[in-house]
């Protein structure tokens, strides 16, 4: 379930387009994530179940558990 999460996290923000320039530090591009837009959208999309996924968890995985290894996967490119 969390690789699951891992990969609808990334996937949304890619089709989201949120694209982060190179002189953009990783931690103010990370802060303007708007994860209300991004969680409706995968909702719409049927990539996230809301009957199953509240946005206040959602969020809380992201920002508790994925920002970290998001921000790790920047590093490694």
């Amino acid at each position: 379930m969390k690789k699951g999460l891992v990969g609808m996290i990334v996937a949304l923000l890619v089709l989201s387009g949120i694209w982060f320039a190179p002189g953009i530090g990783q931690a103010q591009a990370i802060a303007t994530v708007d994860y209300e837009a991004l969680y409706e959208q995968g909702v719409a999309e049927g990539v996230i179940p809301s009957a199953d996924v509240s946005l206040e968890t959602w969020v809380e995985a992201n920002e508790n558990e994925y920002k970290q290894v998001y921000q790790d996967g920047l590093m490694h490119r």
